[in-house]
């Protein structure tokens, strides 16, 4: 049924200490094909530690994908993003601001992945709605170059330790 919709909002569906499963969101991405009504999921707050890294990377299919506050592995979040730097249908991605949390660790899984991997990842998405610190320099670095972003979304208080220059030529 959810595969015939185009926006589905599942934030806080899956939550561990409610003693849901990700196992539902699990369910959809499997039978996910490109064929599917469904071009917007919202999957923030949700626990998807459990998923294997071929679905999570699935995301990388749909066209809007909301994942603030989601909890990952670290490995899961290098897959995602290492496939959405090959090439993702995402179009717009928005993690605003509570960051993807590391189950194992409890923050921002961006802070233990590679900055240039970050960075590659969401400049090549057309919105990204990031406000967060993490590798914020690498990627604006990387965004000075030829990327795809047309509006990025990012905190107030992002850019202290940012050179001028740097912002100016991304």
């Amino acid at each position: 049924l959810i595969l015939n919709i185009p926006h589905v909002d599942l934030y806080a569906t899956c939550r561990v200490n409610e003693g849901d499963s990700s196992d539902f969101i699990g369910n959809i991405l499997e039978n996910y094909t490109e064929a599917s009504a469904l071009h917007t999921v919202d999957l923030g707050g949700c626990v998807l530690d459990t998923l294997p890294n071929n679905l999570v990377t699935k995301l990388n299919y749909l066209t809007n994908v909301a994942l603030e506050g989601a909890v990952m592995t670290k490995d899961q979040a290098r897959a995602f993003l290492v496939d959405m730097a090959k090439g993702s249908k995402i179009k717009k991605f928005d993690i605003d601001c509570e960051a993807i949390l590391d189950k194992d660790t409890d923050i921002d899984v961006f802070e233990n992945l590679d900055p240039d991997l970050v960075a590659a990842a969401l400049n090549n998405l057309e919105h990204v709605i990031y406000k967060r610190r993490p590798h914020l320099i690498r990627f604006l670095q990387v965004m000075g170059r030829n990327t795809k972003p047309k509006k990025v979304e990012m905190g107030e208080n992002s850019f202290f330790d940012v050179a001028p220059e740097v912002v100016a030529k991304a």
